[in-house]
């Protein structure tokens, strides 16, 4: 989410909950994949249950899925 020119919003952080923000699929999966690595290394995990995600706008720039601790 672009905020100014030059400054976006990638993530928002609140307690245990994490929303991240990216203009395509490809570049969520890579946040995710970074927050996955994150989260292993401090012993902690993602619930993939409780993870969703949303497109506005032109959903057509990826393939609909995400991973999140390779899981669907």
């Amino acid at each position: 989410m672009k905020l100014t020119k030059d400054k976006w919003l990638t993530d928002l952080c609140y307690a245990d909950d994490v929303a991240l923000t990216d203009d395509s699929v490809d570049g969520l999966q890579a946040m995710m994949d970074s927050v996955a690595c994150w989260a292993e290394k401090v012993g902690i995990s993602i619930n993939v249950a409780k993870t969703k995600w949303m497109a506005v706008g032109d959903s057509s720039n990826g393939n609909g899925q995400l991973i999140a601790d390779d899981e669907w």
